[in-house]
């Protein structure tokens, strides 16, 4: 019997591998005979063997493929396992993608379950069609500048936790190494729990049950990710937590009569005026809070990871900075001009998520400059792969340098490369991050306060060059960035 048994499994394994080898092959040959570029998958690992056996992240892995094929065509082909994608190499291909078809590209490549997964179903990012568009216009009008100007003290004030956690840790030990991606995401907590929950995490003084959750919520979107089946991705507990901390704030509101400019005020307003459900307005509650509590925090990071590395650059900042005072303005904080360099050369090098997916929805013909004819089908799924395209040397002078620089306001900032589509760290056309402006706003509080109050140093126990963890879905660092702060007015 046991022989059987054995055998039986065996043969079932033998056929599964003979069958995703042969799904495998037909849509490898499929990609040849549409004139498709790209390297040959070797099942079960497709084009991502180091990716999938934890060796590097999958970054590294279309990276690699990237630099083969950048010069070949407007995109390759890929697998990811046995799944196939499309991985866009030329600027005038993701624009194509991103604003000039988007209507045959507008949704992403996401799988999420309703009914099992309600709170992350409903954020914008993995929404589809006109429940999408839907979404997103409930969530426009916070990002306006005159409600982020109303943000904006609140922001300050909370911002004041981290800088008050680094002072009491160097006056106590001035040898004390900090780790960067954790206090910046405790920073981040104790602002968005304050503008979603108007509650105090307190993440730099206990063991926060917001920074708990936080964390709960960034591993089931690593879920959501990972995996494509239509299983719960988010854990029961941080789905529980999320609903019942934003019904009390809510209920704690209106019992009250308490009136505050803030990300729940406007959620109330939806769901007053606009009548959106409870559940939806838990919705946009769990949606800025993972924006505002991990996208954010990487950004701050790498850019005081940035600032640590290169000493001129940060006391060019610095000088920025002090020109304005102790009193820094919503509109002041704007019109920094390298403050925003600095700002958008670290989002070139790191940008927080690495692809920017779209689904095709209807066959669409696309015609390069040389004019080759490339026909993407419906079904095709197009990745825009960030982290090599604001890397690629055709488009950015020393690419892997730091240097804001490049950005200088005589020659446009940015402009001439988000035009050109090389320039796009939160993605392009209508499905560019609704949230920009916002995490814009508290990144740059974060950084204007810290660098006013200390030097900041990186640690000699730092690998050069990071890189993002092999398990990582957003832009995080599996080694860790240990950081060194001097008060300002120190001797160094």
């Amino acid at each position: 019997m046991l022989f059987f048994f054995i055998a039986f499994v065996f043969l079932t394994f033998l056929s599964v591998f003979l069958l995703f080898s042969f799904i495998t092959l037909v849509r490898y040959q499929s990609f040849r005979k549409r004139k498709i570029v790209g390297p040959k998958p070797e099942f079960p690992f497709g084009n991502t063997r180091k990716s999938t056996l934890g060796i590097q992240n999958l970054i590294y892995d279309v990276d690699d493929s990237y630099q083969l094929y950048r010069n070949k065509g407007p995109f390759f082909g890929f697998f990811s396992n046995f799944r196939p994608f499309l991985i866009a190499t030329d600027p005038e291909f993701i624009k194509f993608v991103t604003m000039k078809e988007f209507n045959k590209f507008r949704n992403n490549n996401t799988v999420i379950n309703p009914t099992k997964d309600p709170l992350l179903a409903r954020s914008p990012f993995r929404l589809k069609d006109d429940a999408w568009k839907s979404k997103r216009n409930e969530t426009t009008p916070v990002m306006t500048p005159i409600k982020l100007k109303g943000i904006y003290p609140l922001v300050r004030d909370k911002t004041q936790h981290l800088i008050d956690y680094i002072k009491r840790e160097i006056e106590a030990d001035d040898t004390k190494i900090f780790d960067a991606r954790n206090i910046c995401t405790r920073c981040t907590c104790d602002t968005i729990s304050s503008l979603l929950f108007d509650v105090d995490a307190k993440s730099f003084e206990t063991d926060s049950i917001y920074y708990k959750m936080g964390e709960g919520l960034i591993r089931g979107v690593r879920n959501a990710v990972k995996s494509s089946m239509p299983f719960k991705k988010l854990p029961k507990q941080v789905e529980n937590f999320f609903k019942t901390t934003a019904m009390t704030s809510v209920k704690q509101r209106e019992e009250n009569k308490i009136e505050r400019s803030d990300l729940l005020a406007y959620f109330m307003y939806l769901k007053e005026r606009k009548g959106i459900s409870d559940l939806d307005l838990v919705g946009h509650c769990t949606t800025f809070f993972l924006d505002g509590y991990e996208t954010s925090s990487l950004v701050t990071h790498h850019i005081l990871y940035e600032l640590g590395k290169h000493q001129d650059v940060q006391q060019k900042l610095r000088e920025e900075i002090q020109q304005e005072g102790d009193d820094m303005s919503y509109e002041k904080l704007f019109e920094l001009p390298y403050l925003d360099q600095v700002f958008n050369e670290a989002l070139r090098l790191h940008p927080p998520l690495p692809f920017a997916t779209r689904v095709c929805s209807e066959d669409v013909e696309f015609i390069d400059k040389h004019d080759h004819k490339f026909e993407i089908k419906k079904g095709d799924v197009v990745w825009v792969p960030l982290h090599s395209v604001q890397r690629d040397p055709d488009h950015f002078s020393s690419p892997l340098e730091f240097d804001p620089e490049r950005y200088n306001p005589e020659n446009g900032g940015t402009k001439p490369y988000a035009e050109q589509a090389v320039w796009i760290p939160f993605g392009e056309g209508p499905r560019k991050c609704p949230g920009v402006k916002f995490g814009n706003m508290q990144v740059k509080t974060a950084i204007v306060e810290v660098v006013k109050n200390f030097i900041v140093f990186v640690d000699e126990s730092t690998v050069d060059s990071p890189r993002v963890g092999p398990k990582e879905y957003f832009n995080a660092t599996g080694d860790k960035i240990y950081l060194k702060f001097k008060n300002v007015n120190e001797n160094i």
